[in-house]
């Protein structure tokens, strides 16, 4: 939660904006999971768009979804298969990085305090929020939005994002090394425009990520490919270190 503070990811909302109607504001309910297998975040907090009031309806209740827009993933591991090289990487905090209208952060408020001594303090979450029945459309048109307008700069960085994405993992590939080192820096480029950030990239070819900083690379070598990022896992692993590719 200070994460979220420190980032500007939400804020606290002043006096005088605290005694809005119920109709104009809705309060998430929030718990921290515990992720031991996560190489970067241990702890996560999740959010219950789900959690019914007095009328019996929840914030995801009245939300307007959109459409699905998700690629399949059977169709991205399909394509995934047939690279000579193959990368994977992701984005970090991607829903965090998508800033909501300003007319709808109240009803992504919450209650939090530090410690069980302190008073109980609002707050609104400023970003698109996991656990909200839109978030999947909100952050997939965005990066769909990004690579529509830079397409003309960054042709195959674009063709990646439209296609190779399954929801914040990107899971791609190339037949040479050569295409491959210049795949990842156009693909960091591009999501740079957007403020993406990708980290945990891995390749069966170590030479291909050679020039990027330590911290920007898998320290397990393995991806976990999940149908839903906390509870449902479809048992696909995919471990860079034990898949070589012949020499190009």
């Amino acid at each position: 939660m200070q994460d979220y503070e420190h980032l500007g990811h939400m804020q606290l909302v002043p006096n005088s904006e605290l005694s809005k109607p119920s109709s104009k504001c809705f309060y998430l309910p929030h718990f921290g999971v515990v992720r031991e297998q996560s190489e970067t975040t241990k702890l996560r907090v999740v959010f219950d768009a789900s959690a019914k009031t007095d009328s019996n309806l929840s914030l995801n209740d009245i939300l307007h979804t959109g459409p699905k827009l998700q690629n399949e993933l059977f169709n991205i591991l399909l394509k995934f298969r047939c690279h000579r090289i193959t990368l994977t990487g992701d984005i970090e905090k991607m829903f965090r990085q998508i800033l909501v209208n300003q007319d709808d952060v109240e009803f992504q408020r919450i209650f939090w305090r530090e410690i069980p001594e302190e008073s109980l303090k609002e707050y609104r979450l400023l970003t698109v929020t996991y656990g909200t029945a839109c978030a999947p459309y909100l952050s997939i048109r965005t990066i769909q939005q990004l690579a529509e307008e830079e397409i003309k700069k960054f042709p195959e960085a674009s063709k990646v994002a439209l296609e190779d994405f399954y929801v914040d993992d990107l899971i791609t590939g190339t037949n040479s090394k050569e295409d491959a080192k210049k795949l990842v820096s156009q693909v960091i480029e591009l999501m740079k425009k957007g403020g993406f950030p990708i980290r945990k990239w891995a390749s069966n070819e170590s030479s291909v990520l050679e020039s990027l900083p330590t911290e920007l690379r898998s320290s397990s070598g393995s991806l976990h490919i999940e149908e839903d990022h906390l509870m449902k896992i479809l048992g696909i692993i995919w471990n860079s270190r034990k898949t070589h590719s012949e020499s190009t």
